[in-house]
């Protein structure tokens, strides 16, 4: 009687420590699963961010001197970033010297900079405005938005002495699992291409 009574605890007992056990190894595997997870979305994410900087780079190196070359750029970026979930934080389209950088003044200018540095500073307002033909180049000119580093006349396209341009996109990524926190996080990528002379 004992015995059975010993051998029913013991099984009731192995029983109890399974699902422990159990326990213990979903929580780690399902944390490992969501980690991978979140990891690869951030990295296919990240390429897509890739591909929109380089079309946008492509699309303002082939438009080159023309009045509408920022507006198809950022067309173009906002096309390539359109399936990624978040935001475009800002996009700076500059004039990048022989080793590719930025000029220093536009690595922390805002949208609507004006000053002496080649470039034009974007955020997700301008790219609301760009079906209005008032605020952006067109004919022989540049609009407001795309006015400090101009197309038109501040580009040079000849064979020996063609600008570089440059496209660097930010983006407000958003976390989907929540296996890192909340919120968001900052992802950026630059392409420089040479604009193709003639053009």
């Amino acid at each position: 009687m004992n015995k059975a009574r010993t051998n029913r605890s013991r099984r009731s007992g192995e029983r109890g420590a399974a699902l422990v056990e159990f326990a213990l190894v979903a929580t780690i595997l399902s944390t490992f699963v969501l980690g991978i997870f979140e990891i690869g979305m951030a990295w296919s994410d990240h390429q897509s961010l890739t591909q929109a900087s380089r079309s946008g780079a492509r699309v303002g190196s082939q438009l080159g001197t023309l009045p509408e070359a920022d507006n198809e750029a950022l067309r173009a970026i906002e096309a390539g970033v359109g399936a990624v979930d978040g935001t475009i934080s800002r996009i700076v389209i500059f004039e990048a010297d022989a080793n590719g950088n930025m000029p220093a003044p536009c690595v922390t200018a805002t949208a609507g900079y004006s000053g002496a540095a080649n470039c034009n500073v974007y955020d997700a307002a301008s790219l609301a405005t760009l079906g209005n033909p008032v605020l952006w180049g067109s004919g022989s000119s540049c609009g407001p938005n795309d006015g400090n580093w101009c197309s038109v006349t501040d580009r040079d396209d000849t064979q020996q002495t063609a600008t570089y341009v440059g496209v660097h996109v930010e983006f407000q990524r958003d976390y989907l699992t929540g296996f890192f926190g909340g919120g968001t996080h900052t992802m950026a990528e630059t392409t420089v291409m040479r604009i193709e002379p003639g053009t």
